[in-house]
């Protein structure tokens, strides 16, 4: 670059700077939570292997989940969470999700959540395709919001544990529509 600085350099920088800040974002709410006497809660520290469905009654009980319009059944072989599940989990365990739109496109979008946890940080993608299967993934016309809706509840559930007990959240595929 002709003012003497590298790209690398920059990026790297800037990186150091992300990393600082959220380092003291994540201080800053550990001390708001010793501050209310909450007991911090654990994200992805289980302990010992869990099957699935202790898994799902822990995140019910945990969580305050209601089975019954929270949580269903996919095919028999998927967990699928609703939105009213995944708020629930993120406000509970105090998950804070911030947003970089990536593409935004009359037709796709692609959109960056980046979900901050009490122990632990994960980004997610979200992205949405107007038009049916194979060429696109939405029915309908608000993209950006689906694309930022499955990123949120992709970035939460990660933060969670719930991706490897085959835990999904209702929105990220049209699959996964209940019926």
């Amino acid at each position: 670059m002709s003012n003497g600085h590298s790209a690398e350099g920059i990026e790297a920088t800037c990186q150091e700077e992300d990393d600082w800040h959220q380092q003291q974002y994540l201080e800053e709410q550990q001390m708001q939570a010793e501050e209310k006497n909450v007991k911090p809660i654990k994200t992805r520290q289980a302990k010992g292997k869990e099957s699935k469905k202790e898994f799902l009654t822990k995140l019910v009980t945990d969580h305050g989940l209601i089975p019954e319009e929270d949580i269903f059944n996919k095919d028999g072989k998927w967990a699928i969470i609703k939105l009213t599940g995944v708020e629930k989990i993120q406000n509970n365990l105090n998950i804070k999700v911030k947003f970089e739109s990536v593409v935004i496109q009359k037709d796709f979008s692609v959109i960056k959540a980046t979900a901050i946890g009490q122990h632990e940080v994960v980004e997610s993608y979200g992205s949405a395709a107007k038009g049916k299967h194979p060429d696109g993934n939405v029915s309908h016309s608000y993209v950006v919001e689906m694309a930022e809706k499955r990123a949120k509840n992709r970035a939460v559930l990660k933060l969670c544990g719930a991706y490897k007990y085959g835990v999904y959240s209702e929105d990220e595929s049209e699959d996964f529509r209940q019926e």
